[in-house]
Order: structure tokens, then sequence, then C-alpha cells
């Protein structure tokens, strides 16, 4: 989650998601981005290729009920 806060400005966590999508290609594994909490981030991971996203921006924790869930369009 700290990785992602605020990556559409910052080149050195950039760096380090860039690199762990290299790895994870040639690993043939996926890569889920946790803690998405801005349009900006999301755009940002999706449009490195990520697909698979968890954070506030897409649902609010809910205590005994399902979160309101949020589907940006891209």
């Amino acid at each position: 989650m700290t990785l992602l806060r605020g990556i559409e400005r910052n080149d050195k966590q950039q760096a380090v998601v860039n690199g762990t999508l290299v790895m994870s290609d040639q690993l043939g594994s996926r890569v889920i981005a946790e803690g998405v909490e801005t349009m900006e981030e999301y755009r940002w991971v999706r449009q490195r290729g990520i697909s698979l996203f968890q954070g506030y921006l897409f649902a609010r924790l809910g205590f005994e009920k399902l979160p309101e869930s949020f589907f940006p369009e891209d």
C-alpha cells in the first residue's frame, strides 16, 4: 500500500514497481496492486498492464455488511 501512495509522481516508487513487473513476467506470475486509493494511482498501474486491484478506491471496509463498490472506467 505504501508503495502505491502517490506513485504517479514518484520516480523511485515507479522504478520498484516496474522492476517487479519485469520479474513477475519472467516468473509467469501476476501482480495485484494492493492499496489503490486514488484514480491517479489506478490509472498509473493500469497503464502498466496490471489488471488486479484492491483498495479503498473500489470499496471501503464495512462492519457486518457488504461495502458499496466502485468500478472505475478506463
